[in-house]
């Protein structure tokens, strides 16, 4: 057996803010679904398909996220700037070793992403 990861599906608190700082923190656009009462937006980092949708409609109760993705950049201070810049947060310190740097932040509903910059 095998299996494939095909998306990722966020609920979100502030979906708007949510898909500001994705957008500007991943160089990426959202497409919008309209559906009655709510709207969706979905997009891809890298090859992963996301899909945004109001945390109200999802039933999710949770107050901080369950999962932490990690992802490489090649401009770990780009990352740092276009999160602060965008309605996110830091999350600690940049951690800089031999192999290379790494930070987390936290996008606008406090889910916490890595970013790992190789040396």
């Amino acid at each position: 057996m095998s299996c494939k990861l095909s998306k990722i599906t966020i609920a979100c608190t502030d979906i708007l803010k949510m898909t500001e700082f994705y957008s500007k923190v991943f160089n990426i656009r959202f497409a919008e679904h309209e559906f009655p009462g709510f709207k969706m937006y979905s997009s891809k980092i890298t090859d992963i398909n996301f899909l945004f949708c109001p945390n109200e409609i999802a039933g999710v109760i949770a107050e901080q996220n369950r999962h932490q993705f990690d992802y490489v950049t090649d401009n770990i201070q780009e990352v740092i700037d276009n999160t602060l810049s965008s309605g996110g947060s830091m999350h600690g310190e940049l951690q800089k070793s031999d192999n290379g740097s790494s930070v987390t932040v936290l996008d606008p509903d406090g889910n916490t992403i890595n970013f790992i910059q190789m040396s």
